[in-house]
């Protein structure tokens, strides 16, 4: 007589940060280049599949792009691109799964970009004479 037995993970208790994920920036209004990415564990660190997770901005404004993601064969779930708000510094993202108690929050620092226009306000078209302080600083 034989028998047969299959080992299957536990259910998901732990997610954990993908690689690369966190601690990235970009030019604000940008995307940062690596998607966010969490991995879904049970308790004896196998990957879990088919563990919903959510993506939301905490703070800094901006964008996540397909924030409703399930975990794949290997565990890992991975949004779409995340969009860094405007302001300048640290940004954050919160991935949850309702069946974990973990949270996982993502960093990112969120640059200025360069000047892309400058506007004349105050001052041209003055008239003197050579090395006479003109009347009216320029302005820009």
């Amino acid at each position: 007589m034989s028998f047969t037995a299959t080992g299957v993970p536990g259910p998901a208790t732990k997610l954990q940060i993908g690689i690369g994920s966190s601690g990235q920036s970009a030019v604000g209004g940008s995307p940062v280049s690596t998607p966010p990415a969490v991995t879904a564990f049970d308790a004896f660190d196998n990957g879990i599949e088919g563990v919903d997770v959510v993506f939301s901005v905490e703070t800094g404004g901006g964008n996540i792009a397909d924030a409703m993601q399930t975990t794949d064969a290997g565990g890992v779930a991975t949004a779409g691109d995340w969009t860094l708000g405007t302001t300048p510094g640290p940004h954050t993202l919160l991935a949850v799964a309702a069946s974990i108690p973990d949270t996982v929050t993502f960093t990112a620092t969120s640059l200025l970009g360069g000047i892309d226009q400058v506007v004349l306000v105050d001052g041209d078209a003055q008239i003197d004479t050579v090395a006479a302080t003109l009347s009216t600083k320029y302005d820009v």
